[in-house]
């Protein structure tokens, strides 16, 4: 499902990460997951145990108030 988000432009940025090839998280690049001790191909991957990765990076900016905005748990340092 893709999320439409409005952006300020003069203060946030899109940055897209190109698309990479990962080992499937489903089977563990295995290709194949059992079910009740049957072996069947994975779906997420269509038996290849390699998935695409594709990702966008969205930064916000914005003004720090302090004692609004330093409350336990809403920073990440």
């Amino acid at each position: 499902m893709e999320k439409t988000v409005k952006l300020d432009p003069k203060k946030s940025s899109v940055r897209y990460v190109p698309t990479r090839i990962a080992i499937c998280k489903e089977c563990g690049g295995k290709g194949v997951i059992y079910m009740d001790g049957v072996p069947l191909k994975c779906t997420s991957c269509n038996g290849s145990g390699r998935v695409k990765v594709t990702c966008q990076v969205i930064s916000t900016v914005s003004a720090f108030v302090p004692g609004k905005d330093d409350a336990e748990g809403d920073l990440t340092v």
